[in-house]
């Protein structure tokens, strides 16, 4: 630690000496202080040579997977060099379809896409699809030929092919809405959803698989909210819990934590807990630890900014509270996704529907139950971007599928890559502590 201040003041020393000479900065009786034109480049460049790298994210080239109208888009990663992306394809017959991208390069942010494979023959809207293991993946839909829940396993060869697809299962046999799945292990999956055959009513399901393609069977239906519940999104805690993020009949958004039975019965709920007390749209929530989720959403309440908040729970049921909202875009947005990387870092991504409709993203540092800050915004597309979806690839890549308004409303894909250990953006910060 002692070489460590010496060599910091060494830096800083070298640094001060480097200014005062070349004019950037004056000394003022007992203090220092920078000029006002100090370059800001300049500025990060010194805040990251003494501080370390702050995180940035930059984007590779970007790679359509489907060259026509794409709509209700999902995307997961199944290892460090696999995606699989399904969506509704819109310019075809808006059939339910998928493609396996291949991930490659130095750095690794080249997709090579393999063939369309479609795995519902109908109209095919809120697709939602989630990893099983690096070959296999579940596919959760509202099939239009029924309106009804369906849900399917893909089966890949490991490379860039989906080889077959397992029999389509019933989830719910009426009109279904508002689709998020996600594996408990893998062989149980959880599907929560909105059931408009059941007055609207939030509702969540668990089926078992048989290891490989087939879905055995779907436990009862629990509703975890006997009235509305929309804009859903959800998490998986671990095994035998999820949580659930939603905006209910009072337009508030909520939260709700749903514990299974190891099996396909979800055992119990334990009560919801209010998020935001306004208008909540394009609700979203990831597990951070086993103790600690991120809700993001649109503040409708709130001059429709893009907020965070921090939840803790008490290990099974409860949520005991949410931290301070904090607001990672002050304008509107909407289409807002998050996924995490580790306890203490998420990113989050959005249409910047107050600026040009640009699809932004930024990285959220957490501690405990507070949002210390964000990373510079970093856009991804430079166009109007819908339909987005993201997930983590490994500690330092994801994935962001998107459809491109501003592109022929084509499905694209890029690769983010956070370089170094991100922490909240002040550049200012270092200066101003010697003012």
């Amino acid at each position: 630690m002692k070489k460590k201040i010496i060599i910091l003041g060494i830096i800083l020393g070298a640094l001060i000496l480097t200014f005062l000479l070349s004019g950037c900065v004056k000394e003022e009786e007992s203090k220092i202080t920078f000029s006002d034109d100090i370059d800001i480049e300049l500025q990060e460049n010194i805040e990251e040579a003494i501080f370390g790298a702050t995180g940035d994210v930059t984007y590779g080239t970007t790679y359509p997977f489907n060259e026509v109208d794409t709509d209700d888009i999902s995307v997961v990663a199944l290892d460090s060099t696999h995606i699989v992306v399904a969506y509704q394809d819109t310019g075809g017959d808006t059939y339910g379809c998928a493609r396996i991208g291949v991930i490659s390069g130095t750095p690794a942010d080249d997709i090579a896409f393999g063939t369309e494979n479609c795995f519902n023959s109908a109209l095919t809207e809120w697709v939602s699809v989630a990893k099983i293991d690096s070959t296999h993946f579940v596919v959760a839909y509202r099939d239009g030929g029924t309106w009804e829940g369906t849900a399917i396993i893909g089966v890949t060869d490991g490379d860039d092919t989906i080889s077959s697809y397992g029999g389509e299962k019933v989830f719910n046999s009426g009109t279904t809405n508002s689709i998020q799945v996600d594996m408990l292990d893998l062989t149980h999956i959880v599907v929560a959803y909105q059931d408009a055959g059941n007055s609207n009513y939030g509702t969540a399901v668990v089926g078992i698989t048989d290891g490989s393609s087939t879905i055995s069977s779907f436990g009862t239906e629990n509703t975890f909210i006997d009235e509305f519940a929309g804009d859903i999104g959800m998490s998986v805690i671990d095994s035998t819990h999820f949580v659930v993020a939603y905006r209910a009949t009072s337009s508030y958004g909520y939260a709700i934590i749903g514990e299974t039975d190891g099996s396909t019965a979800i055992s119990s709920y334990g009560s919801q807990l209010v998020f935001n007390s306004a208008d909540s749209n394009y609700n979203d929530v990831v597990v951070l630890d086993s103790t600690h989720f991120a809700v993001v959403y649109m503040d409708d309440g709130g001059s429709d900014y893009g907020i965070a908040r921090v939840g803790v729970t008490d290990g099974d049921t409860t949520i005991n509270s949410y931290g301070d909202e904090n607001i990672f875009n002050s304008v509107r947005s909407t289409n807002v996704r998050v996924s995490s990387y580790n306890s203490s870092h998420f990113v989050v991504v959005y249409e910047d529907d107050g600026g040009d409709d640009y699809g932004g993203s930024k990285v959220g540092t957490v501690s405990g139950t507070t949002i210390s800050g964000y990373t510079d915004e970093v856009i991804f597309n430079s166009a109007i971007t819908t339909d987005i979806d993201i997930d983590i690839i490994d500690s330092t890549h994801f994935i962001v599928s998107y459809k491109d308004d501003g592109g022929a409303d084509y499905g694209e894909s890029v690769i983010g890559t956070i370089e170094g250990e991100p922490e909240p953006s002040d550049t200012g910060a270092f200066f101003q502590f010697f003012n």
